[in-house]
C-alpha cells in the first residue's frame, strides 16, 4: 500500500506501492514510525490498536497461557482457541495490532525497539549510573524480570528474632511493584523512548514516557479517582492475568505502603514524563553524625573507625554504635577484621 500526503490537505492518499510525504515540491520515503503516526493523527486511531504485525509474529504459546491463567482468574468462559481469543479481546482484526504485539509478541522489540525498561543505580543524579540494565521482552516479562533486578539493587536488612528471619527493605516492596506495572500498562507506547527506573543513594525514581492522561492531575492520584485507561486493551489482558485493579486505587496504595514502611508520601509529577519518586527511608532517618560519616566515606572512598573518632570528635564506643547502625541498614560495607 502507499500512503501519499495531498498538496492540499494532511490526509494520507492511497494507492500502491510505498509510503511517501511532501517536502516542498519533492515526496521523500516514509519510515514505519511515521506511517503509523499519520494514520493515528488523520483517523484518530489509539496507537495500541494500529496493526503493525501478523499472525505469525505472535507466540501462540504465550496465548495458550493466558487463556489457562484466566480460566482459574476473571475471565470465566475463555474462547476455545488462540485465534478467537484474540479476536475476541479485539487484538487482532486483519492484521496484529500493537497490544496484542506486545503482550504476546515473540519478540516485540523488533517492531517496536523503545518499549523496554532501563533500569540504573547511581551514585548521584549527576554521573553515570555503577551498574545498568536493560530489560525486553514482552510486558508480563519486563514486569517480572524488572522488580527481581530492582529487588536484587535496593538496600535490606536482615532482621533475627528467634529462628525467624525477616527482610527488611530500604522501600516497600508492594509499591515498588504496583509502580512498576503502572509504568508499563499506563505509558504513551508511541513515544521513542524506555520506562526508566533510577536507584540512588536517597532515592528511587520511575518514569514513563507520556504525562497522565487528559481527565486526571497529580493530585487526583492522592484520593479516590476514577480510573483513565490510555491503553484499555493492554490494562484490561493485565487485568485478566491479576496485575492491575480498574478502581483507581493503584496509586492510593503505594501512598500507603510508603507512609507504613517509613518513606514518607511518593512524589507524583506529570508532564510530558510520568515521575513516581520515593525518598529512601533509611536516608530519611539519619542524624547528623551519620550524614557526616556517609559523606566522610563518600569523599575519600574508605575510613577507619579511628579516622571517623577524629571527624565526630567521639569516643569509640559511640562511633562504634554509628558504624554498626549504618551497616545494618546497608549504607556502608565493612571491610576487613578486628578494632581497624
Amino acid at each position: 500500500m502507499e500512503i501519499r500526503v495531498s498538496e492540499r490537505t494532511d490526509k494520507p492518499v492511497f494507492a500502491c506501492g510505498v509510503a511517501y510525504r511532501r517536502v516542498g515540491r519533492s515526496n521523500v520515503k516514509m519510515d514505519r514510525g511515521e506511517i503509523v503516526n499519520l494514520l493515528r493523527r488523520t483517523y484518530e486511531v489509539s496507537y495500541e490498536d494500529i496493526e503493525l504485525a501478523s499472525i505469525e509474529d505472535i507466540d501462540l504459546d504465550k496465548v495458550k497461557a493466558f487463556m489457562a491463567k484466566a480460566k482459574n482468574a476473571r475471565l470465566s468462559t475463555p474462547p476455545s482457541n488462540e485465534y478467537t481469543t484474540l479476536k475476541s479481546l479485539e487484538l487482532i482484526n486483519n492484521g496484529v495490532k500493537i497490544a496484542a504485539l506486545l503482550l504476546f509478541g515473540k519478540n516485540p522489540q523488533s517492531n517496536i525497539p523503545w518499549a523496554n525498561v532501563k533500569i540504573g543505580k547511581f551514585i548521584s543524579e549527576k554521573d553515570r549510573p555503577i551498574i545498568e540494565r536493560e530489560i525486553y521482552g514482552d510486558l508480563v516479562e519486563q514486569i517480572e524480570r524488572s522488580y527481581v533486578e530492582v529487588l536484587s539493587l535496593i538496600r535490606r536488612e536482615v532482621k533475627i528474632n528467634g529462628v525467624l528471619r525477616r527482610d527488611l527493605y530500604e522501600y516497600p516492596l508492594e509499591a515498588i511493584r504496583e509502580l512498576i506495572v503502572n509504568a508499563v500498562t499506563y505509558r504513551d507506547y508511541s513515544i521513542k523512548g524506555p520506562i526508566y527506573v533510577k536507584i540512588m543513594e536517597d532515592k528511587i525514581v520511575i518514569e514513563n514516557p507520556g504525562g497522565l492522561p487528559s481527565g486526571i492531575t497529580v493530585e487526583d492520584l492522592k484520593k479516590p479517582h476514577r480510573s483513565i485507561l490510555r491503553n484499555p486493551k493492554i490494562a484490561n489482558i493485565l487485568y485478566i492475568m491479576g496485575y492491575i485493579e480498574k478502581w483507581g486505587i493503584g496509586t492510593l496504595q503505594v501512598l500507603e505502603k510508603c507512609i507504613l514502611n517509613g518513606n514518607g508520601g511518593p512524589i507524583f509529577t506529570s508532564n510530558n514524563v510520568f515521575r513516581a519518586e520515593i525518598k529512601s527511608k533509611y536516608r530519611e532517618n539519619i542524624d547528623e553524625n551519620e550524614d557526616k560519616v556517609i559523606n566522610y566515606i563518600r569523599e575519600k572512598g574508605k575510613a577507619t573507625r579511628k579516622d571517623l573518632e577524629k571527624i565526630l570528635n567521639l569516643r569509640e564506643s559511640t562511633v562504634r554504635k554509628i558504624l554498626e547502625k549504618l551497616q545494618s541498614k546497608g549504607l556502608i560495607v565493612k571491610d576487613g577484621r578486628g578494632k581497624k
